[in-house]
């Protein structure tokens, strides 16, 4: 069973997509239980959409949308792991 710190480190650098089918069962268990990390995904969504959205309607170009969305990540993932 992942913990909520696994989930999180998962959904926030997007390697749940290429993790073997084993992790992500773990991770939609996880999520069917955990109220708390399914909330976690759904705001990192709406925020992956708003970036988009921006995208779109400012014309940025896509290298600063990736570094906005890489800096929101982070922020989301707390101080940096010892």
């Amino acid at each position: 069973m992942l913990r909520c710190r696994d989930v999180i480190d998962l959904v926030g650098s997007g390697e749940w997509r290429a993790a073997p089918l084993r992790r992500r069962l773990a991770l939609a268990m996880h999520l069917a239980m955990c109220r708390h990390c399914r909330a976690y995904t759904v705001s990192l969504r709406r925020i992956g959409d708003a970036a988009r959205r921006l995208y779109r309607s400012e014309r940025l170009d896509a290298e600063r949308v990736e570094r906005l969305i890489r800096k929101v990540r982070d922020a989301a993932q707390g101080p940096p792991k010892a």
